[in-house]
């Protein structure tokens, strides 16, 4: 049986990835254990774990973006960096980020920054993609041609459940400013089944 740290398990999605696993693999959670504990070298050896989950995020809590989002991802990957070091065991790492770190519709990506070089400006950002998007690179580098490390990045939409008030609001919009979508469109979302049977896949 596969021994799996999901760390965000008091989320929406380490939650359901728990409760629809919960006979399939041997888990150690951030609720029982402190995050501290459970990336350390020798918890990883001890309790030989094939994977870890980072389903740890903050979306609304401004003040928690850096933390939960950038420097926990980090502390992850260094890690599991330190542990490649000492042991010859390959381990999964799946990370999950956010389509906006690609930010394809932002107003930055489509027109021209103006930089005066002779004064200061203020450039407008979204701190949430920033500190996902600030992550998703160190990653990178950290774990960069890494052989026992294997990493995943998911960057899933908008993740909704199946009584999703995300779904009632678009309906409610739609109802109050109807315009014709095509046919072959469909919103930018993720739904939560797909993303747990995706997840166990990997």
């Amino acid at each position: 049986m596969k021994n799996i740290i999901v760390l965000g398990s008091n989320g929406k999605i380490g939650r359901a990835f728990l409760i629809n696993n919960k006979n399939n693999y041997h888990f150690y959670s951030d609720i029982d254990n402190t995050i501290e504990n459970l990336l350390s070298t020798s918890f990883l050896v001890k309790n030989d774990i094939d994977l870890i989950i980072n389903c740890l995020g903050s979306t609304k809590n401004k003040s928690l973006f850096f933390h939960s989002n950038f420097f926990i991802p980090i502390s992850i990957a260094t890690s599991l960096k330190k542990f490649s070091l000492i042991s010859e065991k390959k381990i999964i790492f799946i990370h999950l980020s956010s389509i906006g770190v690609n930010d394809p519709y932002g107003r930055l990506s489509l027109s021209q920054i103006d930089l005066k070089l002779d004064q200061r400006c203020y450039l407008s950002f979204n701190k949430y993609e920033l500190s996902k998007c600030t992550a998703e690179y160190a990653i990178r580098n950290l774990l960069n041609k890494n052989e026992k490390v294997f990493t995943y990045i998911l960057q899933p939409s908008v993740i909704i459940e199946e009584n999703s008030k995300f779904l009632k609001k678009v309906f409610l919009f739609l109802l109050l400013f109807p315009f014709r979508v095509p046919s072959k469109a469909s919103p930018p979302i993720t739904r939560l089944e797909n993303l747990i049977v995706y997840l166990d896949n990997i």
